[in-house]
């Protein structure tokens, strides 16, 4: 899993360079924290994630993670200011109401000691994606696609060497 993700990590930092081409404004570089702390968001979503899926019980991993809805909706007004409609919260909702059933198993299933490794790996990811969702969308007019994306999977890139260095994971 751990080469998996850097290989899809690294594979997206050369992608996402396409995208440059759709030009934007001059990085200013007081601003670079910006595509870092979602690079941050992005590399804590996806590790944590896979610590979900590997450590816990994926029937309760998968709806877990799926809450990732509610948490965009809860973290919206506190980020961007705006407030969230009754709609997105009905949607929200029945996102996560849909994944649960989909991803339910009988009463065995739940019991298993992946409960808590699931439960705190995966709601750390879908907090972790939901600020990345958040803050792209709240910066991304600042920076243009052609300059937020690219730099936010660069940095999600070397995050991901030092994390496969410091861990011992190879190509």
């Amino acid at each position: 899993a751990w080469q998996t993700t850097l290989v899809v990590n690294l594979i997206a930092a050369v992608s996402y360079s396409m995208l440059w081409g759709l030009g934007g404004p001059p990085i200013q570089v007081e601003l670079l924290w910006q595509p870092a702390l979602i690079a941050v968001c992005l590399f804590g979503g996806m590790t944590t994630q896979f610590i979900a899926l590997e450590k816990g019980d994926v029937s309760i991993a998968v709806p877990v993670l799926g809450l990732k809805v509610i948490f965009v909706a809860l973290l919206t007004p506190l980020l961007s200011g705006e407030s969230v409609g009754f709609g997105l919260w009905i949607a929200a909702i029945l996102s996560v109401a849909g994944v649960a059933i989909l991803n339910r198993s009988d009463a065995s299933g739940a019991a298993g000691q992946g409960v808590t490794p699931a439960l705190a790996a995966g709601g750390c990811a879908a907090v972790c994606f939901a600020l990345f969702d958040l803050l792209v969308q709240e910066w991304g007019p600042i920076w243009g696609t052609g300059r937020l994306l690219p730099c936010i999977f660069w940095m999600n890139g070397l995050l991901s060497l030092l994390f496969a260095k410091v861990c011992h994971v190879s190509l």
